[in-house]
């Protein structure tokens, strides 16, 4: 591939990567130390390297960690070197590699698998002409738990999460949706919903909320915006919260909650629809789609879950759909949701993967996309997937 596809597929590849961000990996549970991202399946040519890889050729490699200085100042690799991503700067320091880069074999670092950084920071790089290029897509958070000795936390190492944020001092910040109604309607208090926009279908009822990624909220911390007011944070299933705690408490803040929970833990009756105006409808192809129907005659439900699905559509036409909503919504088995999508799939109208216990699709633009049908977004995101799906 050279230089200039790169680069091409580096700034469509931006546009998607910063609305996907999955959700963050639960921190109080057992280590995922090998996980496989879920943006491997959108990036086929970006290589990885696992855990184990990883420490067995710890002191061969070059480790970049790409998050921001003070995602670095609190927990980080051992050995590895901040060149942070959103600084403006990466491109001009990582071109200072090129001289020794036949050399050496830089592996890029982010937070977790759900992040998309290093990903993004891996095609920057080889449009900028590097080569010997790796992605430790497990990230930071699962190191620390495969090789707390390995790993500086809070200036600490071995990393001892523990003794930094004992497991009781989290328990002692998440709070019932009772309380957690009632503090949201105090002054000074601000409401902060953290998933990703595929998880944000329905919100708290009565309550006003700002949605901030995780990523946009932790630069907000870290420069210590809102540092004077009272933060209550919900994700979907509280299993975010205690990683966030770490950079919270390293930031100063100490006025701050956390839904026990999260979005999931609420009643029916307290959730409400989240309002369609920020997004534009979705157009669908009629010829196409029934196209798509006529190959799936002799399968049952056909119709029913590709319009479940082109009804999760989010931005970039990424649908995000947990297994056991779908199979609920549906009526059928976790394995006859997975034919469903390799058959679909085998269509080409859409591309998929699972991921946590979650299934991820990417729908072809030709067949539907949220907004209109026209416009050069529109017809470089079809470009795009065909070329991709063609490989």
């Amino acid at each position: 591939m050279n230089s200039n596809s790169t680069a091409n597929l580096f700034r469509a590849g931006r546009l998607l990567l910063l609305t996907i961000c999955l959700a963050l990996i639960a921190i109080a549970g057992p280590a995922r130390a090998d996980v496989s991202s879920p943006f491997r399946a959108f990036y086929p040519d970006v290589a990885t390297i696992s855990t184990s890889e990883l420490h067995e050729r710890l002191f061969t490699l070059t480790l970049i960690d790409i998050r921001s200085r003070f995602e670095f100042e609190v927990v980080h690799i051992a050995r590895s070197i901040n060149l942070p991503l959103e600084d403006g700067s990466f491109a001009e320091r990582i071109d200072r590699l090129k001289p020794v880069q036949e050399k050496i074999t830089m592996v890029l670092i982010g937070n977790d698998p759900d992040c998309s950084r290093a990903f993004e920071a891996a095609l920057l790089a080889r449009a900028h002409g590097l080569a010997n290029i790796l992605v430790y897509d497990a990230g930071v958070y699962s190191w620390l738990h495969a090789y707390p000795d390995r790993t500086r936390l809070m200036g600490r190492s071995p990393a001892r999460l523990e003794e930094v944020l004992p497991l009781i001092s989290h328990q002692s910040r998440l709070v019932s949706f009772e309380r957690f109604k009632r503090l949201a309607g105090e002054p000074g208090t601000v409401v902060i919903d953290i998933r990703n926009i595929y998880q944000r279908r329905r919100v708290p009822a009565g309550l006003e909320v700002r949605s901030i990624s995780l990523e946009a909220l932790l630069a907000a911390v870290g420069n210590r915006i809102w540092a004077n007011r009272s933060l209550l944070i919900y994700d979907e299933d509280g299993s975010r919260t205690r990683w966030l705690q770490l950079f919270l408490r390293a930031a100063g803040f100490f006025d701050y909650a956390f839904l026990d929970g999260g979005m999931n833990a609420l009643p029916r009756s307290a959730q409400k629809p989240l309002d369609a105006g920020d997004d534009e409808s979705i157009s669908i192809n009629q010829l196409r789609l029934r196209e798509s129907l006529n190959e799936l005659w002799e399968l049952g439900q056909a119709s029913e879950f590709l319009s479940y699905i082109l009804s999760c559509l989010r931005r970039e036409n990424i649908a995000f759909v947990p297994a056991g909503e779908a199979t609920g919504h549906l009526g059928i088995s976790r394995e006859e949701l997975r034919t469903l999508s390799e058959e679909l799939a085998r269509t080409g109208q859409l591309r998929f993967f699972e991921t946590n216990g979650n299934f991820v699709y990417q729908v072809d633009p030709l067949l539907a996309w949220k907004g209109a049908q026209k416009g050069m977004v529109w017809k470089e995101r079809v470009n795009q997937f065909h070329q991709d799906f063609n490989k």
